[in-house]
């Protein structure tokens, strides 16, 4: 068996070796010609995977390492009877870690205590719930908003996206789709953006397209937002005046931590063996956690975020990324799949041990919560 697996999915010559030969390519670059002799491609959301990559090669299984299937025509390959998985739900607890750390740098939560925002969660699949947990874990109560859940007679406390929009913090986590009764393309333009507050903070860490970028532009020109950008339209080329104008500008990284590289890889080996009929191999994660002392900085929320921020501070990715306006239009895509490729050596708060020495039990207690170890 023949394997083509992208070469930023953790661990691939190793473990997908189990399964046959494996040739390890670069997402945006592959072609069709390269997949002659390919049983199996194993690849990430920057392969566009439709009847121009496949039609006239012997591909029968297609696996992607991401959660999201935007990048894929599903219809095309349910009519070439082409065996699809995914690696649904493998970083929602990175993106979710990412939105925090974007809450934690607004300003509104260093003048108001957490308790008194409200935040607005747009879809309630495995990230949102995962967002929705952390902010709980603070005390920050939620507003959720997702209508296909609703639809299915979900018993969750859902609210209307006019609710979920009046918040102080606006949050996205739904797939790009264009169909059905709830597409999401779109889904905040003009009229959706004027109903967000002045001073709120919108994220957008789901999909580029589900938030109009013109609308969004002319909304961020009125006056001075909080805006927090992962996702962006025609990645890896983004809009330079968005690019100027958001708070928050990063290269599609809210979701590349290890753990969910390896997560995904797991996933994908485990989805891959039981197509196959085979035992999957073992696949081997985690090192020894690291340590952070947040006590310089106090107790209380300013504990909790220098503990966020040590682990994830999109602020060093924004300043790298509005470094590439001074490049020409091709370099600048190449830098933002670079930035993208220095960010995945990102821990997730599991990882770390919490100095707690000089801590009140109350920080502690918080920050156990969100996930880390302590003493």
């Amino acid at each position: 068996m023949h394997l083509f697996v992208d070469r930023e999915i953790r661990g691939a010559a190793d473990i997908f070796g189990h399964f046959g030969e494996v040739t390890l390519f670069s997402g945006r670059a592959l072609t069709r010609a390269e997949l002659a002799s390919a049983d199996v491609l194993l690849l990430r959301s920057v392969t566009r995977v439709d009847a121009a990559l496949l039609d006239g090669t012997p591909v029968r299984i297609v696996g992607t390492a991401t959660a999201g299937t935007d990048h894929l025509d599903l219809a095309y390959l349910r009519e070439r009877g082409i065996e699809v998985f995914d690696a649904a739900g493998c970083n929602a607890r990175a993106v979710a870690e990412y939105v925090l750390a974007c809450c934690l740098l607004a300003s509104a939560l260093q003048q108001r205590p957490p308790a008194d925002l409200r935040i607005g969660v747009i879809g309630y699949g495995n990230v949102g719930r995962q967002v929705a947990a952390l902010f709980t874990a603070l005390g920050m109560p939620c507003v959720i908003n997702d209508p296909p859940l609703a639809a299915a007679g979900s018993t969750a406390a859902l609210a209307s996206l006019e609710a979920a929009l009046a918040c102080d913090i606006v949050t996205l986590h739904v797939p790009l789709t264009d169909g059905g009764e709830h597409p999401t393309r779109g889904l905040l333009g003009r009229a959706e953006l004027a109903a967000i507050d002045d001073d709120a903070l919108l994220i957008n860490a789901a999909r580029g397209g589900v938030v109009d970028e013109r609308a969004l532009l002319a909304w961020a020109r009125q006056r001075e937002r909080a805006i927090a950008l992962d996702c962006w339209l025609g990645e890896p080329s983004v809009a330079p005046d968005l690019l100027r104008r958001v708070t928050l500008a990063t290269p599609h990284i809210a979701g590349h931590t290890i753990e969910a590289r390896e997560r995904a890889a797991s996933m994908l080996v485990t989805a891959l063996a039981a197509s196959l009929g085979l035992s999957a191999p073992a696949t081997t994660g985690s090192a020894e956690p690291g340590i952070i002392d947040p006590a310089g900085s106090g107790d209380g929320l300013a504990g909790v975020r220098t503990a966020v921020l040590a682990c994830c501070d999109p602020r060093v990715t924004t300043a790298r990324l509005r470094a590439t306006l001074a490049l020409d239009p091709a370099a600048r895509a190449g830098a933002f799949d670079q930035l993208r490729r220095d960010a995945a050596g990102r821990r997730e708060f599991a990882h770390y041990r919490i100095a707690t020495a000089g801590l009140q039990s109350d920080t502690v207690a918080c920050l156990r919560a969100l996930g880390f170890q302590t003493n």
